[in-house]
């Protein structure tokens, strides 16, 4: 900095009560010559370029042969049997060939398959899985993604988009505990002659994060009986909550119900009478 440059402001610093800058910026894909990273559609701005481009062809051309130039015998416009065109028409002798249409091999064929290599490589270059959406816009670039049930399966069937998630979450999380934090000094700072307020110490927060692949419960039950030796990971009410979807007096009220018919089925005897001698003691 060569010299301070005045702001016509009364104060020039403002405290805010901490030494953090209150932006923080989140790049898409960090790079090491520009601090500001790239973004996701900047390396596919060709391919779509060519896209439009190839769009733009294909609808000029089924524009242009949609009224094509026909060609034939002269024609006398003042009969009733006079040939309507909505196009061009091109007179010809009697002698000549057969009436018809202009038409030209526009290779229609050879530009929609331009354009489906164009489409499957905007997903592959931008890390996305066609089928992705439910759908797929290019033909055999994927399948559907529906043939996959296990959640190993789908895990590995996932494996492009949960590295792109990754690593774009390498600089969300920054930004997200960095802002958080920043937003608890600030509420010190803002509080601190507020009455009724009690100041904490800052500290600095930790996300969980989930890759957001759909669980499969039995698989999970199986993976936690294995770690914890077949101990039970889940309460009768927990678990009829998570199942039922009930708040805490439904699911303690059907744990009654529960009870009661455990109790109606197997007696109200203890299991220690079959120990009993004919005297009345336990054995």
């Amino acid at each position: 900095m060569a010299k301070k440059v005045a702001t016509g402001r009364d104060e020039d610093i403002v405290p805010t009560g901490t030494d953090r800058l209150l932006v923080h910026h989140i790049p898409y894909k960090s790079v090491d010559d520009r601090w500001e990273g790239i973004n996701g559609v900047e390396k596919l701005e060709s391919v779509l370029s060519a896209i439009n481009e190839r769009l733009a062809q294909i609808d000029y051309i089924l524009w242009k042969h949609s009224d094509p130039t026909a060609y034939g015998p002269d024609i006398d416009g003042d009969g009733e049997a006079t040939a309507r065109f909505g196009g061009k028409y091109i007179p010809m002798e009697k002698d000549d060939v057969t009436p018809g249409y202009m038409t030209w091999d526009s290779q229609l064929e050879g530009a929609f398959k331009e354009l489906d290599i164009l489409l499957g490589l905007v997903y592959q270059m931008s890390e996305t899985p066609q089928w992705l959406f439910g759908t797929t816009l290019a033909n055999d670039k994927g399948g559907t993604g529906t043939s996959h049930t296990d959640g190993g399966a789908i895990k590995a069937r996932f494996m492009p988009i949960l590295a792109k998630v990754n690593r774009i979450r390498t600089h969300v999380d920054r930004a997200l505990r960095d802002a958080i934090w920043t937003a608890m000094q600030l509420e010190n700072y803002a509080n601190k002659d507020v009455d009724g307020f009690e100041p904490y110490e800052p500290v600095y927060p930790r996300i969980n994060w989930r890759d957001g692949i759909p669980q499969d419960p039995k698989e999970a039950a199986e993976v936690a009986s294995i770690r914890t030796g077949g101990k039970p990971t889940s309460s009768v009410l927990d678990a009829i909550k998570e199942l039922d979807g009930v708040d805490d007096a439904a699911a303690e009220e059907r744990i009654k119900r529960i009870d009661a018919d455990e109790t109606r089925a197997n007696g109200v005897v203890d299991g220690t009478i079959f120990n009993r001698s004919p005297g009345g003691e336990v054995a």
